[in-house]
């Protein structure tokens, strides 16, 4: 087992590459997640400033603007030209309502009309929302007159209706858009093991595959057969025994979900994807021939494919365009089946079908890189 020493000898050397990249990885953890717990990605009402000039002081408008204060940031302001230019500059108000006097008026007789008017931020869409609101008011209030109710009756009917709301609950543990720590922490796995093991395992492959190298040890007692199964062993100890201390660490931060379904399918993900990662370094080892190269492929492979497979870009952020490029990588199916794990309720097989359909992507491309890496390798013997 001399090439399996050897190995693991020449690993051993990177280590400090590797604690780099951990780190890395540990921060960007930490950072993220710490982000995560207070935000919210739900939908949430916000409130407009808005300014009230009542010329009327009927039962009408007062109880309009009542209604407003309810929904918006009310204040009365002067009726100033100048001080409304202020207001809105300001920004202490987006909005500002006049209603002129007759207002209530208008509302009981359906041939009088009085216009109100408004004055707006120029551009602000929050303007229109008041708009429909006001609308929405003194539509209900009409209704309720026309229905034969007084003055009082109408606008206090029309304010209880308006008032109420529909309780929606969303089906499913999660929110909409909500994402878990455990599914945050597994998502930036896709970079770090793509970094870590090829900055680990590659120059193995560099070292045996130097020509002076290679033809020496082709003069060895051990056959080719006996050296690249010790390589084999040695490439799948490296990334397993990686994948478990990650997993490990895992267990240990969201030790309340290790009997959950859903970290048992992060965990079988993430252990395709180091499938993959593997092969990476395979690969670029046969390819590279030098550190200083093999430093810019490891920054090129993993950054782009993180950024460009959804990992420090939601893919939800991206154009279409970028997306049928980031089909063709192993990372983007990863990061969508970890999205759809962290979604799941219900582990039924038409539910986890779509889940294995990226898994089984990511172990279609694991044995494409393994297989040209295969082709790389005998060219290289054969030459």
């Amino acid at each position: 087992m001399q090439v399996f020493k050897c190995f693991f000898k020449i690993v051993r050397s990177k280590k400090l590459a590797m604690f780099i990249y951990a780190g890395i990885f540990f921060v960007l953890t930490i950072l993220f997640s710490s982000f995560g717990k207070d935000s919210n990605t739900g939908f949430q009402t916000t409130k407009i400033n808005v300014g009230i000039v009542d010329h009327d002081k009927s039962t009408a408008s007062k109880a309009l603007k009542t209604f407003l204060s309810n929904e918006q940031n009310v204040k009365d302001i002067k009726d100033e030209k100048k001080t409304m230019q202020n207001e809105l500059f300001y920004r202490n108000a987006e909005y500002i309502l006049i209603l002129p006097k007759g207002f209530g008026e208008s509302l009981l007789s359906q041939n009088k009309k009085v216009q109100i008017e408004n004055v707006k931020v120029p551009g602000s869409t929050s303007g229109y929302m008041i708009d429909e609101q006001v609308n929405k008011f003194t539509k209900m209030v009409r209704s309720y007159l026309a229905a034969g109710f007084s003055e009082q009756q109408a606008v206090e009917r029309a304010e209880n209706t308006l008032k109420s709301s529909a309780q929606v609950n969303l089906l499913g543990s999660k929110k909409a858009g909500e994402q878990s720590n455990t599914s945050s922490y597994f998502q930036y796995l896709a970079y770090i093991f793509i970094a870590l093991i090829t900055v680990a395992v590659s120059p193995v492959f560099m070292v045996f595959y130097k020509k002076d190298i290679r033809r020496r040890n082709q003069c060895s007692a051990a056959t080719e057969r006996s050296r690249n199964l010790q390589l084999a062993l040695g490439t799948l100890t490296a990334s397993v025994g990686c994948w478990l201390v990650f997993m490990l660490l895992a267990m240990a931060i969201y030790r309340d979900e290790i009997f959950q379904g859903n970290l048992l399918l992060f965990m079988l993900n993430s252990l395709m994807f180091m499938g993959v990662s593997a092969g990476i370094s395979f690969l670029a080892g046969l390819l590279v021939t030098n550190d200083d190269a093999l430093q810019g492929v490891v920054n090129v492979v993993s950054l782009g494919s993180a950024f460009l497979g959804g990992v420090f870009v939601p893919l939800e952020f991206m154009s279409k365009q970028v997306l049928t490029v980031s089909r063709f990588l192993p990372t983007y199916w990863y990061i969508r089946s970890n999205k759809l794990i962290d979604q799941l309720d219900v582990f039924d097989m038409s539910h986890i079908w779509p889940v294995m359909q990226g898994i089984l992507i990511q172990a279609g491309f694991a044995l494409a890189l393994f297989a040209a890496a295969m082709l790389v390798s005998k060219q290289k013997r054969t030459a």
